[in-house]
């Protein structure tokens, strides 16, 4: 079902791309002819070409980030609409989520959120988002370095069953596993590290309340899909929580949704790009399921 829709979906944000194209190059001609009529010479043709490419190369990239919030923008809704999806928003700034990863990340950060999108799905409440993180931003500018930029997806559903304390999931890593104990105990967190079972616990960490139910949260299903998101070449690194009823989880990307989108660029021919947007659109489904007991597949 879902090529159909990429494509349909691609195809009617192809219409605002050519319109996008030409105000934009509409807006270089406006803006090169004030420019060089401000610089008394307007009647050289040669200068009016030399700032028409000079302003096309400095302004050209920034038309090409807008035109990629707006494919966003125009492709998501299309593609959620079938999937559950309700809203759907691009751009922001630092959220409840986000201030989490900021400060485990460092206070000198920058972090706002590409898109955001919220649903249902077999009755259970979720929301996913992309986020931008830019860490060391103050420290770069004085050393006249490029910053850290990373991409987050984020995602958050309603677990299916009722649930007291906290549980979280963790990469296993042995020395910072002890170190991170240790600051727990010395914090007063009331979480411990907690074995589930050897397959499980030779890759992740999982440290819970007293009250936590591990054995109705952790369901085989949802060990599988875990094991499964973390394996692979590039061993992706993610974390989850339950707390508060639902499940969170933040995994590092290294390419975000529609990097490759571009003003010059036919619609149809993100034909990728659009397949990995829904797949990140349904990722909480496919956590849904997992919770549930009758995933089968690969999360993302």
């Amino acid at each position: 079902m879902y090529p159909a829709l990429l494509r349909g979906a691609l195809a009617a944000a192809e219409p605002r791309r050519r319109k996008a194209l030409l105000a934009s190059l509409g807006a270089l001609l406006v803006a090169t002819y004030f420019w060089v009529a401000g610089a008394r010479s307007a009647g050289s043709p040669g200068k009016f070409l030399v700032w028409l490419v000079l302003l096309t190369l400095l302004l050209w990239p920034i038309f090409d980030r807008f035109w990629r919030r707006i494919a966003i923008g125009t492709v998501a809704p299309l593609l959620g609409a079938a999937w559950g999806q309700t809203s759907f928003v691009t751009g922001g700034g630092l959220s409840a989520i986000g201030a989490r990863i900021a400060a485990l990340l460092g206070r000198d950060n920058r972090n706002v959120f590409d898109w955001r999108a919220e649903g249902t799905y077999r009755g259970r409440d979720y929301s996913v988002s992309e986020r931008r993180i830019t860490i060391g931003t103050a420290q770069s500018r004085a050393e006249h370095s490029a910053p850290d930029v990373r991409y987050i997806l984020s995602a958050g559903v309603a677990v299916p069953v009722p649930f007291r304390g906290e549980v979280t999931l963790t990469r296993r890593a042995a020395v910072f596993d002890r170190l991170d104990e240790l600051l727990r105990r010395i914090a007063s967190v009331d979480l411990r590290q907690t074995p589930v079972e050897p397959a499980f616990d030779a890759v992740f960490t999982t440290r819970a309340s007293e009250a936590a139910p591990l054995d109705v949260l952790l369901t085989p299903a949802f060990r599988r899909a875990m094991l499964d998101l973390a394996g692979g070449e590039d061993k992706r690194r993610f974390s989850g929580s339950f707390e508060n009823g639902r499940f969170y989880l933040d995994m590092r990307i290294e390419r975000r949704a529609f990097a490759a989108a571009r003003l010059l660029t036919p619609m149809p021919r993100l034909a990728q790009d659009a397949e990995a947007l829904w797949w990140d659109l349904t990722l909480p489904h496919r956590l849904i399921d997992a919770l549930m007991g009758d995933h089968v597949g690969r999360l993302r």
